[in-house]
């Protein structure tokens, strides 16, 4: 049974999600890894792990300010990764009635509901699974093309 309060709760996070990509500056993936495409799902993991620490501190401050500070394009590329990322998620909470409490429990107190939200979805849940699973999304598309494993 779906919790209605839940879902719209959710939907709210959409907006943002949207409001999140907006600005961001990509150039194309490939020209950033920096690898040949037989080898782009290692080098978009080595990307992301390496820039990570500036990447999460560039979501805190959107999520507490709504604005992006000035990003290179490899760590665009990074947000742009957790934002699908997190949309998939969103919609996975939504369809199913996920309760909000999830977020709650790794929340502390004095931070906005906005802003845990945010913070649960592009930092807790990509290191948790996001990464892995790009990987294995840019595995695929390799794999699509005709390479294969290598």
């Amino acid at each position: 049974m779906h919790d209605d309060t839940s879902q719209r709760n959710w939907l709210d996070y959409a907006a943002l999600l949207r409001e999140a990509q907006e600005g961001l500056e990509y150039q194309r993936c490939l020209e950033i890894a920096g690898e040949p495409l037989p080898k782009f799902p290692e080098a978009m993991y080595h990307l992301d792990s390496g820039l990570s620490e500036n990447v999460e501190a560039a979501v805190r401050q959107f999520a507490r300010t709504k604005t992006w500070p000035e990003l290179s394009p490899a760590e665009s590329v990074c947000i742009d990764a957790r934002l699908h990322f997190a949309t998939w998620q969103l919609l996975f909470c939504q369809e199913y009635g996920v309760s909000k409490a999830l977020v709650e429990g790794s929340a502390t107190p004095d931070v906005p509901e906005e802003e845990a939200v945010l913070e649960w979805m592009l930092i807790t849940l990509w290191n948790k699974h996001g990464r892995t699973q790009m990987v294995s999304s840019a595995k695929c598309f390799v794999r699509c093309l005709g390479y294969s494993r290598s």
